[in-house]
């Protein structure tokens, strides 16, 4: 059912197209394909093959009705076989891209439901060690919501390699930590050094 109503959403739209530019003067004297395009595009959206149906019954329809001699398939002058030809392949073109954006979008929302639902801390850094998101595990891991306010153990320290190593900007030795915090602190400071000793074993 699913694929006839995108068939049938390209029908309807090549239809609605050629209504309006049979009402239209303008578009039936200098643009007799401009509203075909459309109708193509939001084909397309549907599936490669309902674009290429649109396309090839959008050039039936502007054959049959648009060009002379009217309500006949025959074309009596040559010279308008070359707009039907231009607007045959641009309408593939359309459909190719069309198609190709909808996959690579489909894939990249693949990929995010895969780390999303992961059981491993994950997180998004930028080229300059700059943490940009994280996953459900790592929520439970530092307790911070990917939204919202940023963990200060990610806010206030970068991560700077070198020979192998991580060290946070700003991070205390382990040396000189000082006495355990209590209560709240005390889990504020678990989570921080948690997050520092992540940074240092990831690098």
């Amino acid at each position: 059912m699913r694929v006839l109503r995108r068939y049938a959403l390209a029908a309807v739209s090549v239809t609605v197209a050629l209504l309006l530019t049979l009402l239209i003067t303008p578009l039936r004297q200098q643009f007799k394909f401009l509203l075909f395009f459309l109708a193509v595009f939001a084909s397309a959206t549907g599936g490669f093959w309902p674009g290429v149906f649109a396309t090839l019954l959008s050039v039936a329809m502007a054959d049959y009705f648009l060009i002379e001699p009217l309500r006949s398939f025959a074309i009596s002058d040559p010279g308008a076989l070359v707009p039907l030809l231009l607007f045959c392949g641009v309408g593939f073109v359309i459909t190719w891209i069309t198609h190709r954006l909808q996959r690579s979008e489909e894939s990249i929302r693949a990929a995010a439901a895969v780390i999303e639902s992961s059981a491993d801390s994950i997180m998004l850094e930028s080229l300059d060690s700059t943490i940009r998101s994280w996953n459900k595990a790592a929520e439970r891991t530092y307790g911070y919501k990917a939204r919202g306010n940023r963990p200060p153990c990610l806010a206030n320290y970068s991560a700077r390699t070198q020979g192998g190593t991580a060290t946070p900007i700003g991070a205390r030795t382990p040396g000189r930590l000082g006495p355990e915090p209590r209560n709240g602190a005390h889990q504020k400071g678990r989570r921080a050094r948690r997050c520092r000793a992540d940074v240092i074993t990831r690098s």
